[in-house]
Formats: C-alpha cells, sequence, structure tokens
C-alpha cells in the first residue's frame, strides 16, 4: 500500500504540472480529472511493478530448481 501511495502521489504532481501549463483549458471539472488521471497513471505503473517483480522471483526460484540438477 505504500508503494502504490507513493506511486500515486508522484503520477499526481506530474498531472498537475501538466494542467498548470495549460491542460486546464481542455476541461471544466480540472481537480477531477486530475485526480482520475493520476489514479489510472498509478494503476498501471503498479501493475508493471508488480510483474516484474514476480518475474524477478520466478528466475531465483527457476535458478534454484536448475541447480539441484
Amino acid at each position: 500500500m505504500k508503494d502504490f501511495l507513493g506511486t500515486f502521489i508522484l503520477s499526481f504532481i506530474i498531472v498537475m504540472l501538466f494542467f498548470v501549463f495549460g491542460g486546464y483549458l481542455i476541461f471544466e471539472n480540472i481537480w477531477m480529472i486530475i485526480f482520475l488521471s493520476s489514479f489510472i497513471i498509478t494503476l498501471l505503473i503498479r501493475v508493471f511493478i508488480r510483474q516484474e517483480t514476480r518475474i524477478e522471483n520466478m528466475e531465483e526460484r527457476i535458478k534454484k530448481l536448475e541447480c539441484k540438477k
């Protein structure tokens, strides 16, 4: 959960910077758009980080199994 919140805050700041420099002209309800954009970006980043971690764990398990032979 801590990783998720850290990633969410980083995404939120990035989206805020985008909207401060002109993106706010596109949408009417800026806070909701910023929140939703940050949430979606956070979910995508967390999915990729979790996938990377799982792949690394599987690689370690495969190496252990190969060494036993």
